[in-house]
């Protein structure tokens, strides 16, 4: 009986096409023409046909053993895997040692740069605050005697007169009238200009007396409670700060139920253009006092994480040190702890900072 190989068929392929058909009956029977001994070839027809195909291949391995074969690939697998084993070792070595080195340059090169400020011993006071209407201590209507026309005008509103200044001269039906200043102070309410006719039933200008400003404001009953009547507060108009007296403190309340207050100020004369009538004034009312406290700038208060803390630099170390709130306000907190007067807090770089981190101090802030 022929096999394939030996058919007229196999013979007219193309060689391509037969050297396709060895590939497959070779796959058939799971090995390669090396791979199958005198043994296999009786298994099939498949192996019959291989040996004429390839015919000089097939005798040189007739005569190979089954346990050559064994050791043969056995040898095989084992350098494969020696290979691939000394390959893991070394990609194992080389990423330890990447990680010891950025592990000691991440410990060795993380300085933090921080700012800090000096803590300090004093009173702590928490005030409250309270918003008023800078006045003049008293105004004066100038008015003229009758109806008539300004044909001369000598003042402008914000001119500083002395008493018996002359301020204009009007023209009347029973001649020209000139009008003097019946006090010292500052002209305010001017409205009318040269050759104006101006009634004489209504202020022509007025004279606000400056010197002292006075400031009104109405407070709530706990507010009240906090003001003394003769007692000198800070008053702060526009960015200057004064001294201002209480001179007087309602004991009735108005319409809306707060109660009225007054206070003088005597601002310099020059200071004229920046403390003006109908300016808003803010009184700071001292309302609690926390004396012989170590104060620390309120930012450099560590919270939400636990016991509050500070980070004290010593040495070059941030050194977290737990403190107790006694009194805070907007930029100052009084604590107590072991914070001694001295001690350089940090306020700023606290983010990233952790206990015994290095740091490199770039500012030291003064905030007392």
């Amino acid at each position: 009986m022929k096999t394939f190989s030996q058919t007229r068929q196999f013979k007219e392929m193309p060689p391509c096409l037969r050297q396709s058909m060895a590939v497959a009956v070779v796959e058939r029977c799971d090995g390669t023409p090396d791979d199958i001994t005198k043994d296999d070839r009786n298994r099939s027809g498949f192996v019959r046909s291989i040996r004429h195909i390839f015919p000089d291949r097939w005798d040189n391995y007739e005569t190979k053993t089954s346990m050559d074969r064994i050791n043969e690939m056995r040898n095989r697998v084992m350098r494969h895997l020696f290979v691939i084993a000394a390959m893991v070792a070394i990609v194992s070595v080389f990423a330890a040692c990447n990680q010891n080195e950025n592990e000691s340059d991440d410990t060795e090169d993380h300085v933090v740069s921080v700012e800090t400020s000096e803590a300090t011993i004093g009173d702590l006071v928490v005030e409250k605050t309270l918003y008023g209407q800078v006045q003049p201590a008293a105004t004066t209507p100038v008015m003229v005697p009758n109806s008539g026309e300004i044909t001369e005008l000598n003042v402008a509103n914000g001119d500083t007169v002395e008493e018996n200044a002359s301020l204009l001269t009007i023209k009347t039906a029973a001649g020209s009238r000139n009008i003097r200043a019946s006090t010292a102070g500052n002209i305010a309410q001017l409205d009318a200009e040269e050759g104006d006719r101006v009634s004489g039933s209504d202020p022509v200008m007025v004279i606000s007396n400056v010197d002292p400003m006075i400031i009104t404001a109405s407070v709530t009953t706990d507010i009240r409670q906090l003001l003394e009547k003769g007692t000198t507060y800070t008053v702060t108009i526009g960015e200057q700060d004064y001294d201002a007296e209480l001179t007087e403190r309602s004991a009735m309340p108005g319409d809306k139920g707060l109660y009225p207050i007054k206070a003088t100020i005597n601002p310099n004369p020059d200071d004229a253009e920046t403390v003006l009538t109908g300016m808003t004034a803010t009184m700071h009312i001292p309302e609690k006092r926390v004396s012989d406290a170590i104060i620390v700038p309120t930012e450099s208060v560590v919270t939400g994480r636990g016991d509050p803390f500070v980070y004290v630099v010593e040495n070059s170390k941030a050194v977290k040190t737990d403190v107790v709130i006694r009194e805070t306000k907007s930029k100052k907190t009084a604590v107590k702890g072991v914070i001694q007067d001295g001690d350089h807090v940090v306020v700023n770089g606290l983010l990233t900072l952790s206990d015994g981190a290095s740091v490199n101090v770039v500012k030291e802030r003064d905030d007392s």
